[in-house]
């Protein structure tokens, strides 16, 4: 089937798209078809003329029902083949039509019928088969440029897009007609629009419009290249009749726009900025309004909608309205949207700042198997691990961060080498993650390390002062943040550790200072909303009561040779909210009362006091009374002297306190006792301190005492440290033990080495459920009974409900001996602290 004229009306159209063409189409098959009527019979040749008007009239699928009855009775056939072939690339049957076109001849097959059948295989993605048809076309007929523009379009879909400008611009244009003019140059802008050369596509654009005013690819191709240059109030401005999902692209585009200029605004200003947000804000409005005029206009399709959707969940994160992005993504999810894993990143933030480390641990993974995430999303996941307590899992990935990031930029060029800005922000990451899982030494040695070689670094020396200070060297943190503050006056992040380090000093006033400094620079950061909890939790009244049972021999108490004897003690106190800064008044009421089968001793006591708290100085003073005999004014005063983060020297006396043993007590006996403590430690995991007593009895007795003691820490692991604790002490009684009613020996020295075992079961946040084993074994030495070995073991667990009530419950046996009577001692007790 071959006609001259009809195949130049195709080559003119063959590149749109099928519903243009069929007309052309038509005209081939009935200019054709006198050609072949001696093939078929009368009957046939009627199907074939209604094929052919069914074509015509835009009927492809009854004209390709009637070619295929045709083609099955006539399968040698070609002309069927060759129009069937046709018809079914206009239908968009592009497989159809390439199963049937193969084995065709290049050399002789109608040209129309050559472009039908390389354009089926191009939509079929069958490139290198669809090229060598157009090239085969293109020798046949060099000048057909339909077959220069599929030939370009076939560049661009191989990521060719420099071959198909080449092969279009080597086009004369001056020897074209207008028509073809105007359909090269349309090629031309597709082409630039794929180079993304946006200025190139608009000015050929405008000189396209300038010959045909109307012209749609032009007046699309403005369209799309101002929306790509971020100009999408340009792309509004077009004249083209946009369709409704067009403008809600564009509009989306806009907003979006609002979005990237509030975030760089909000980059760019102070934190206290009152104007930071307002484009941010104002951007977040219309993009809440664009969304519910979406969602009620269905033609304006679904694209537009989750891409605004998309924006808002990051510029919510961005402002902090956590609680707005994670229902906002949870709504995503329940309408079944495809979120792309860049979009987890933003949520997993919203998600770890609303405390559900889990969640956001999960789109973390899922982001980063997608390849999507930058060093602050890594970032973010270590501290998500470490919010979940996957303690051992947080130092895998901060260490592996730490080997995923070079030190320099551009190491194999170095004229081109650039210091790696992320390198010691992983390295400072890695120490702090040891910090934060209480490997204090190891945090402190590479924090160290990091300060010596990048002395300058202001993140690292802020971190290097808040690891002092959880080391219990609050002072020196203070020293190094000063420092840094008059180095960097504009550095905000030099606050949250030096309010940290003020509250560990009590120095409440300076505290109140940084907390009022950081309202005013960083007023929306979580930092200082997490200063403000702490600072109203130190603010509210506490209330700590101890409540304890026992079972003893009563040799303590001077009760031995009575049975067992039942030992009961309770002790409250209630303290107001602080004032002037440093003092907090308190009551105090308790009893302990000790029951044989033969007598009652009970002491009950009430009291008020003060209790103050300053950098240097801590004391307490209280008035008290008590029952019975002896139960006249009595009270005490401490004070402690802290002259630096080591040193602490203790200095105590009390009339009738909580020295004097019960059963003096109940014989009216008064006491006065005298306190001396002197102590050293280097960090958390080591202590030594000498104690030594005086007090003085009514009865005439004097009371020594001394002791040493001495703390090292053996093993250190996530949630779990063991200390080992020698105590050497002994006690002198001018009083002879027969004269005396309470256990009074003349002499006695005693040394016990104690292993205490501290392990967090669980964490989250503030809750925490704790244990604590002690094991404890000595030697007693007695004047005029001699050494005896004695030992024991406690139990405690703690739950942490929050950051106000503390809860602990403990369980004890003991062994010891009064007299040279061996006792075994059990008890249990209960502690509530309180603050409300």
């Amino acid at each position: 089937m071959s006609c001259p004229n009809a195949v130049t009306s195709l080559s003119s159209i063959s590149w749109r798209t099928a519903r243009r063409s069929v007309l052309p189409l038509s005209l081939v098959l009935l200019t054709a078809a006198p050609l072949a009527l001696a093939a078929s019979s009368a009957s046939e040749d009627l199907r074939y003329r209604e094929a052919i008007e069914n074509a015509r009239n835009s009927k492809l699928d009854d004209a390709a029902q009637s070619l295929q009855d045709l083609l099955a009775a006539h399968p040698t056939e070609l002309r069927y083949r060759h129009d069937l072939v046709a018809v079914y690339a206009w239908q968009g049957s592009y497989a159809q039509a390439v199963a049937l076109a193969r084995g065709l001849s290049l050399d002789t097959t109608p040209l129309y019928v050559l472009q039908a059948w390389a354009d089926a295989e191009k939509n079929t993605q069958n490139l290198d088969q669809a090229q060598a048809i157009y090239q085969a076309i293109d020798r046949r007929e060099p000048v057909r440029l339909a077959i220069q523009i599929s030939l370009a379009q076939l560049d661009i879909l191989r990521d060719k897009a420099p071959q198909a400008l080449a092969r279009l611009q080597a086009v004369d244009a001056d020897k074209l007609n207008p028509a073809d003019r105007i359909a090269l140059q349309e090629m031309l802008i597709r082409t630039w629009l794929a180079l993304q050369d946006y200025p190139e596509a608009i000015k050929q654009s405008d000189e396209l419009l300038a010959i045909a005013p109307a012209n749609r690819t032009a007046l699309e191709a403005k369209f799309v290249s101002n929306l790509r240059m971020d100009a999408p109030r340009l792309a509004l401005a077009t004249s083209l009749t946009l369709t409704p999902a067009d403008r809600a692209a564009a509009k989306t585009a806009a907003i979006s726009r609002e979005i990237r200029w509030g975030r760089a605004e909000a980059d760019n200003s102070r934190a206290s900025s009152p104007t930071r947000w307002v484009t941010t804000d104002a951007a977040i409005n219309s993009a809440q309004q664009h969304i519910d005029e979406l969602s009620r206009n269905e033609p304006a399709g679904s694209d537009a909608l989750l891409r605004q959707q998309y924006d808002l969940l990051v510029v919510l994160v961005d402002r902090r309205r956590n609680r707005e992005a994670v229902d906002l993504y949870r709504m995503l999810q329940l309408q079944g949207a495809a979120i792309p894993a860049w979009l987890k990143i933003p949520a997993a933030s919203a998600y770890l700042a609303l405390r559900q480390p889990d969640m956001a641990i999960k789109l973390y993974e899922q982001a980063f198997a997608a390849k999507v995430g930058d060093f602050d999303a890594h970032v973010n996941y270590v501290y998500a691990l470490l919010e979940a307590e996957h303690a051992e899992a947080a130092i895998a990935a901060a260490d592996q961060l730490v080997a995923d990031t070079p030190e320099w930029r551009n190491n194999a060029y170095p004229a081109l080498r650039v210091e790696n800005q992320n390198y010691p922000a992983a390295q400072l990451l890695a120490a702090q993650v040891r910090a934060f899982t209480e490997q204090l030494a190891d945090a402190q040695r590479r924090v160290d390390d990091l300060h010596r070689r990048a002395p300058g670094n202001e993140d690292i020396a802020a971190a290097q002062a808040d690891i002092d200070r959880l080391r219990g060297w609050p002072r020196r943190a203070l020293t190094q943040l000063n420092r840094l503050h008059t180095l960097s006056p504009d550095y905000i992040w030099v606050i949250p550790p030096t309010f940290d380090a003020h509250m560990d000093t009590a120095d409440f006033a300076a505290a109140a200072t940084d907390l009022a400094r950081a309202q005013l620079e960083m007023p929306d950061d979580s930092v200082t909303q997490r200063m403000e909890r702490n600072w109203q939790d130190h603010l509210r009244p506490q209330t700590v009561t101890t409540l304890a049972f026992g079972r003893s021999g009563g040799g303590k108490e001077g009760l031995a040779g009575n049975g067992d004897v039942h030992d009961l003690m309770f002790d409250s106190r209630v303290y107001s909210s602080p004032f002037a800064d440093n003092w907090r008044a308190y009551a105090r009421a308790g009893w302990q009362q000790s029951t044989s089968n033969v007598e009652n001793l009970l002491r009950r006591v009430g009291g008020a006091g003060l209790e103050y708290r300053s950098p240097d100085w801590s004391g307490e003073t209280e008035l008290d009374g008590a029952n019975g005999s002896s139960g006249t004014a009595g009270g005490h005063v401490a004070v402690s002297y802290h002259p630096s983060d080591f040193w602490t020297v203790d200095l105590g006396y009390a009339h009738d306190g909580d020295d004097t043993p019960l059963r003096a007590f109940a014989d009216g006996v008064h006491t006065d006792f005298t306190n001396t403590a002197l102590r050293y430690r280097w960090s958390e995991s080591r202590e030594v301190g000498l104690v030594l007593s005086h007090g003085h009895f009514s009865d005439d007795n004097t009371r020594l005492g001394w002791g040493v003691y001495g703390v090292q820490r053996a093993v250190t692991q996530p949630y779990y440290q063991m200390d080992v604790r020698l105590d050497v002490g002994g006690m002198h009684n001018d009083l002879p033990a027969t004269a005396a009613n309470y256990f009074n020996p003349s002499s006695q020295q005693a040394g016990v080495v104690s292993v205490i075992n501290h392990w967090v079961q669980w964490r989250q946040y503030e809750r925490q459920l704790s244990h604590r084993l002690t094991l404890s074994a000595g030697e007693n030495w007695q004047r005029s009974y001699g050494a005896a070995t004695v030992g024991g073991a406690a139990y405690e667990l703690e739950y942490q409900l929050n950051a106000l009530l503390d809860w602990r419950i403990g369980t004890g046996i003991n062994r010891a001996y009064y007299d040279g009577n061996g006792e075994t001692d059990y008890s249990v007790h209960a502690t509530l602290d309180w603050k409300f």
